[in-house]
């Protein structure tokens, strides 16, 4: 998580959470955030937990999540310096056939080839579904347009999706295990507290709480935000 990101979730702790400690908060590194309350300083350390991190220490869900991420805002960089207006884009990528760093260059070229001309004549708020294997590059099922001139700027809908894990012990136990190599090089503190953050999309959302307590810990307090039910779980 980049620094807007981390302050974004910690305010969302901070709201959900009704025994946050008052006091000034400091952006630090390791651990991320330090409030300094009149209990003393308390430690706030961010993490992100994905379904499937568990399996190889790191999630092959993300790494292709950000790929395709970063391949449709490119397509929206190209796309823009021909349409005037704003737009979201949703593209279905194949799951058999990836865009990797050989066909990029060509896959965004046929990509845009395939939807800038039926784009170019949409009025606010109509949309479009290009889905004519002829035209459009192997690597792509479909592409979803559609305009909307209230937009700030032209999005990513990022239309992932699939069978959702249950989140688990194993699942915190890999995040756990991580953080607890890292806390000896913490800033001293009070108190030590983990916030480990669910994801909004594919890769990080998770279907039921299945977490059973007492948890194994060094951290004083562990939690859990459930980005996408707007909840935080006290783990510890």
């Amino acid at each position: 998580m980049n620094t807007e990101q981390e302050l974004y979730y910690l305010d969302r702790f901070k709201a959900l959470y009704r025994n946050f400690p008052t006091g000034k908060i400091s952006k630090a590194e390791q651990p991320d955030f330090i409030v300094y309350s009149k209990q003393g300083k308390i430690g706030i350390e961010l993490t992100e937990l994905f379904q499937d991190s568990h399996l190889k220490g790191y999630s092959e869900y993300q790494q292709k999540s950000s790929a395709r991420h970063i391949f449709t805002n490119e397509l929206i960089g190209i796309l823009q310096k021909y349409v005037s207006f704003t737009f979201h884009i949703g593209i279905g990528f194949n799951a058999f056939k990836s865009v990797n760093k050989l066909n990029k260059d060509r896959v965004i070229k046929k990509a845009f080839r395939a939807t800038i001309n039926n784009i170019l004549n949409l009025d606010n708020k109509q949309s479009i579904v290009v889905d004519d294997f002829r035209i459009l590059p192997e690597e792509i099922n479909s592409i979803h347009v559609g305009r909307f001139d209230g937009l700030e700027e032209s999005y990513d809908e990022m239309p992932e999706g699939g069978p959702v894990s249950d989140l688990e012990n194993i699942h915190i136990e890999e995040v756990l295990e991580k953080k607890h190599r890292k806390l000896k090089k913490y800033k001293e503190c009070s108190e030590q507290w983990l916030l480990i953050r669910e994801g909004n999309y594919y890769a990080g959302s998770f279907a039921e709480f299945k977490v059973t307590k007492p948890i194994t810990t060094s951290f004083d307090k562990v939690f859990i935000l459930r980005s996408n039910y707007n909840k935080i779980i006290e783990l510890k």
